[in-house]
């Protein structure tokens, strides 16, 4: 995607690549008008595609440090009530030993 310049040539025209039917296709547009426009739309177009995966990344991180705060207070919480007498029923609820029942 971008402006070119032939060799031998001084005119500048855009030209952007697509997939057509599974191959490479260019797509000549020319240095006029119309060029201008679509090549500043491909780049607002470029640019918010940027700020997605800037955005993605950032929450992606963000993600990461919510589930590691998780593991810790999960893995806190085990401990607090595995000291107070309790397990944990086939992997889910909490139960008071029936040791410490009596």
């Amino acid at each position: 995607m971008g402006w070119e310049t032939r060799r031998g040539g001084n005119a500048r025209f855009y030209t952007r690549s697509k997939r057509v039917d599974g191959r490479v296709v260019r797509e000549y547009l020319g240095n006029g008008v119309a060029a201008n426009e679509t090549a500043h739309k491909d780049e607002e177009k470029l640019a918010r595609m940027r700020a997605i995966r800037e955005e993605k990344s950032r929450l992606a991180e963000l993600d990461e440090l919510v589930e590691n705060y998780f593991r810790q207070v999960s893995a806190i919480l085990d401990n607090t009530l595995n000291a107070a007498g309790y397990r944990q029923h086939k992997r889910g609820e909490w139960r008071k030993s029936r040791a410490d029942n009596k």
